[in-house]
């Protein structure tokens, strides 16, 4: 939860900094955009540890309003299991379809809000220390569910077709508590063609 306030303030600052660039189209109807990402991935289920993310995204700008975005990303920890003394292996593999409204685009900086679905296919295995000395493993935990997300980020132009990009997102899970919520941060380095 701390990195998604981090995230937002940096957001804030990026907006008051280079707000004002130089005129001039960054965001132009018919471009793509490829990037590459890492950042921070915390579960909104309590056993599981904030872990790395790392992903490639596929964009498109429909018009210099609206784009579309797709996603792959992946995830993954060793998380500890308190209660039951023991640990839980897991990775996810993300794909999300997102429809992007960029809020400001003729400047340096393009803020972005997104929301979309997307699919998530988490699997892991469970290590448990029993009395006695045994051990428990269990193999093959295993939840593919449908997700619904939605975020804030901002493009920084450094030239005409490089930039960087921030995001912070929310994802809900169909096959989970309504209020099981993870939070991702992602730093992303882009490039921009065609148009």
């Amino acid at each position: 939860m701390i990195h998604s306030r981090i995230t937002i303030g940096a957001l804030g600052v990026l907006a008051l900094a280079f707000g004002g660039g130089p005129a001039g189209a960054r965001v132009t109807p018919g471009t793509w955009d490829v990037e590459v990402l890492a950042g921070a991935y915390s579960s909104g289920i309590d056993v599981l540890d904030e872990e790395m993310l790392f992903g490639l995204r596929l964009g498109h700008s429909v018009d210099k309003v609206f784009g579309i975005q797709t996603e792959l990303c992946f995830t993954g920890a060793r998380s500890s299991l308190p209660e039951a003394d023991g640990t839980l292996d897991w990775t996810a593999v993300l794909v999300d379809v997102s429809c992007v409204g960029h809020l400001k685009s003729d400047g340096r900086l393009v803020p972005t809000l997104y929301a979309g679905l997307g699919w998530a296919d988490v699997s892991g295995d469970a290590t448990v220390e029993l009395r006695g000395g045994a051990t428990l493993l269990v193999t093959g935990l295993y939840e593919s569910t449908f997700t619904l997300h939605g975020g804030i980020g901002s493009k920084l132009f450094v030239k005409e077709d490089f930039y960087l990009r921030l995001t912070g997102r929310a994802r809900w899970y169909e096959a989970r508590n309504g209020d099981d919520v993870d939070w991702e941060s992602t730093l992303g380095i882009g490039y921009t063609f065609g148009g």
